[in-house]
């Protein structure tokens, strides 16, 4: 048997009939027992070699995690299904909500609960996963994650000083657990819904792609809201550039979230939605600047990478390795190789499905109910912001290999952000389209 230790690259390798273990530092077994049968190693098939040391095995440990990797084996599809299910009844049913000619706005407060509660699920499987032995809930587990995660919306939705509080909440909320997490040994993400399986995962360590997906699409969203709502742009615009870099850097940094293409993706989105918000255009100088940084950003990560001790080395310094060695064509092979995943896994994967529900509600309520100039005005940051988040999801997919579930996750939080703002421009006064003077004849005709 086979178990990856919590939260670090390494595991356990023993016998049920033994309480003597050897101690490993694995990230993938497959190259080391390929090569060991004397067959040639795939190039897309990257890993470290088996490291063996003599040591003492915590057993009961080792089952808990296998019970725990179990549990999330049998529940994640299931769990995904009626996730994705939720999201599309819940705006097939908002679509018809906030309609111009809609009979049904006084379910609006009930659509705001479930808007926040699609955004509130993600928190809601970390808070979880802090349950003791939540594994052993059996049956009641999605009972207790679904009055968890209503608990979070409910709370959440008292919060109504503007139309986005309630939802800057659960992405703050969102935000800070994650970076927390990363900063502790990801302890929450073993065995978590968003986390990574020790059974199957492609890491056992740092933040995967589906909490950078969820980490990036927060930050940007929680951004473009604070700065839309401040009455103190310079202040805020400070604030937010500080929460973009701590964001990037728990993400990226090899020692915390060891995220590469987190880095690929957060400091372009990030630094464009950060000059958007300053008001300034964009140029051919800025994109190149952006550029560089992030450039400089993957090779200060991997210089720290590699003056670590090999066997605590991230997949960013075995890829600086295989660059030196295999020089430029390394990087379009991996570049093809993610493509190639993501393609394979968009055809099969349940996530797919999220895309037509998104694509299907944004243009329903931003394009056939021309509501796209009212709830996301030119040059407001909250357009800036669901533009940053339809780009980010564009450059995350790209930039990783784990399919449509970098999009879905990046678009779980713009609908609801889409549907609160829809909501609260129904109730918006009227628009004076021209001035009324004291010579309007409608004011100086005399009665009949």
């Amino acid at each position: 048997m086979v178990a990856v230790g919590a939260g670090v690259p390494k595991g356990y390798i023993f016998s049920p009939s033994t309480k003597r273990s050897g101690i490993v530092a694995v990230t993938d077994l497959a190259p080391t027992i390929l090569d060991a049968v004397g067959v040639p190693v795939p190039v897309d098939m990257p890993g470290h070699a088996l490291r063996y040391k003599a040591g003492d095995a915590n057993l009961d440990t080792l089952r808990d995690h296998d019970r725990d990797t179990a549990f999330r084996e049998r529940t994640y599809y299931s769990w995904a299904v009626w996730f994705i299910s939720f999201q599309a009844l819940v705006y097939l049913v908002g679509a018809m909500v906030v309609s111009r000619h809609s009979r049904l706005r006084r379910t609006g407060p009930l659509l705001r609960v479930l808007a926040l509660a699609a955004a509130a699920f993600p928190l809601g499987t970390f808070v979880f996963k802090m349950i003791p032995d939540s594994a052993t809930l059996g049956s009641v587990a999605p009972w207790v994650l679904i009055a968890i995660t209503g608990l979070l919306a409910w709370l959440a939705s008292k919060l109504r000083r503007h139309p986005l509080s309630a939802l800057d909440l659960v992405m703050g909320a969102t935000i800070a657990v994650i970076a927390i997490d990363a900063c502790t040994g990801t302890w929450l993400h073993v065995d978590s819904w968003l986390g990574y399986s020790l059974h199957s995962a492609g890491r056992f360590y740092g933040i995967p792609n589906t909490t950078f997906a969820v980490l990036a699409s927060t930050t940007i969203l929680l951004g473009a809201s604070r700065m839309h709502t401040s009455e103190r742009p310079r202040e805020a615009l400070i604030g937010v550039g500080l929460l973009f870099a701590l964001v990037a850097l728990i993400d990226g940094a090899p020692s915390l979230g060891g995220d590469v293409g987190g880095i690929i993706t957060m400091i372009p989105l990030f630094g464009l939605a950060w000059v958007a918000f300053t008001g300034r255009r964009f140029s051919l100088r800025t994109v190149a600047i952006l550029g560089v940084v992030t450039v400089a950003a993957v090779c200060g990560a991997a210089a720290i990478d590699l003056m670590r001790p090999e066997e605590a080395q991230t997949h960013l310094g075995r890829f600086a390795n295989r660059l030196f060695d295999g020089g430029p064509s390394e990087l379009s092979d991996t570049f093809l190789r993610k493509q190639s995943a993501n393609l394979r896994i968009l055809r099969v994967s349940i996530w797919t499905w999220m895309i037509p529900i998104v694509t299907g509600f944004v243009l329903y309520v931003l394009v056939w109910e021309r509501q796209w100039r009212t709830i996301l005005p030119t040059g407001s940051k909250l357009r800036m912001g669901a533009v940053a988040v339809v780009s980010g999801a564009l450059l995350g997919f790209l930039a990783n290999d784990s399919g449509p579930i970098v999009i879905a996750l990046f678009f779980v939080y713009l609908l609801p952000y889409l549907t609160l703002l829809a909501l609260d421009n129904q109730h918006a006064p009227p628009e004076l389209l021209a001035p009324i003077t004291d010579d309007d004849p409608v004011l100086t005709s005399e009665p009949a």
